[in-house]
């Protein structure tokens, strides 16, 4: 059940993080099995105009494309009998440098791949750029620790495009479209960009709005498997149903149950951090305090976070990068806000 002077109290906090430029504007998702409330705040800009947010606004989820879009994904591969979690990457991509690197190292952020590497500075296409990420040297051991990587992601989306074809089509056809999650994907279309929330001023690309973010991605055309998906907290109130219902949506089975259960199982428990495939877990409540210790959680640059227990979720979706990516007062608020959240629903 969600309680309605509970959610007065999130807008509260909400619309004072507006006030202290914590960020533009924020739309959110508060989801149960049964319910979802949905709202949104603020603006969608602030330069050069301040404009408010349109109805149903429409946010770059920066990384959330990796858990939403690419796990899913690999997700659907392994229940077609296309790879496993000990698929090796090389056997899929031969010209992958690295012999044992397994598809579950790149989920987990074990893989050894560095963190980020700024391709589109030095590359004279996507093409190049596929070729340098295959030939990436590794910074620590595989297998030895956890480190973030958006590398890793960006192979695991190029092992989605070629085994289907079309890492865009693939995950539309089997996610986006059976969870009637209309306004999620890759690169939106003129008639959207109006509803999109503004992010950074970037050199070159003026005020960034209805185009990715990520410099990688837009490099890349818009497609990748660690970043570029835009959506709305509607949609994404979607996805969180479907996981907290062990794969169902209304009627349909989108995702087996072993699938979700495969999600939220941390494969890094002797590591230095618990990663699920993908999901950071919330041990030692790292993410939420009210959350149990198994909910899954993860954050995207720009602003947007989804959480998700056995019987709730919450997205939030802000533009904090707008209009400039050094604004992190949202950083040390996430938990707080999960807090407020998590206190919404009750059973």
């Amino acid at each position: 059940m969600i309680l309605q002077h509970r959610i007065d109290l999130l807008d509260d906090y909400l619309k004072d993080c507006i006030d202290k430029r914590v960020f533009p504007g924020v739309s959110y998702a508060v989801v149960t099995k049964d319910e979802s409330h949905i709202n949104s705040l603020g603006f969608s800009q602030i330069m050069p105009d301040k404009l408010p947010l349109e109805p149903n606004p429409i946010y770059d989820i920066a990384s959330l494309t990796k858990v939403v879009g690419t796990v899913s994904g690999i997700l659907f591969l392994m229940e077609d009998g296309k790879v496993s979690l000990s698929t090796k990457i090389k056997d899929i991509i031969p010209e992958f440098k690295h012999d044992d690197i397994t598809i579950l190292n790149l989920l987990t952020h074990t893989s050894g791949l560095p963190s980020l590497k700024k391709y589109y500075e030095e590359c004279k296409d996507k093409y190049e750029l596929i070729y340098q990420v295959c030939n990436a040297d590794l910074v620590y051991a595989t297998g030895s620790k956890v480190e973030y990587s958006d590398l890793g992601f960006m192979v695991l989306g190029f092992v989605i495009e070629k085994t289907t074809g079309s890492l865009e089509k693939f995950i539309k056809e089997r996610l986006f479209v059976p969870l009637g999650m209309k306004d999620t994907g890759f690169n939106p279309g003129e008639e959207k960009i109006k509803r999109c929330a503004a992010t950074e001023k970037k050199e070159g690309r003026g005020i960034v709005k209805g185009k990715v973010h990520d410099g990688n991605a837009y490099f890349m055309g818009g497609i990748s498997g660690h970043a570029g998906l835009f959506s709305t907290a509607e949609d994404l109130s979607h996805f969180v149903k479907t996981i907290i219902r062990d794969g169902f949506y209304e009627e349909k089975n989108v995702l087996n149950y072993k699938s979700i259960r495969l999600m939220t199982h941390s494969f890094t428990e002797n590591l230095n951090e618990s990663r699920g495939m993908g999901w950071q877990i919330n041990r030692g409540f790292s993410y939420c305090d009210l959350a149990s210790e198994n909910a899954i959680y993860h954050t995207g640059f720009t602003g947007t976070s989804i959480l998700i227990d056995k019987d709730f979720g919450f997205v939030l979706l802000t533009n904090r990068v707008h209009p400039d990516r050094n604004n992190m007062k949202l950083i040390g608020l996430r938990k707080m806000i999960n807090n407020l959240a998590s206190a919404a629903v009750s059973v």
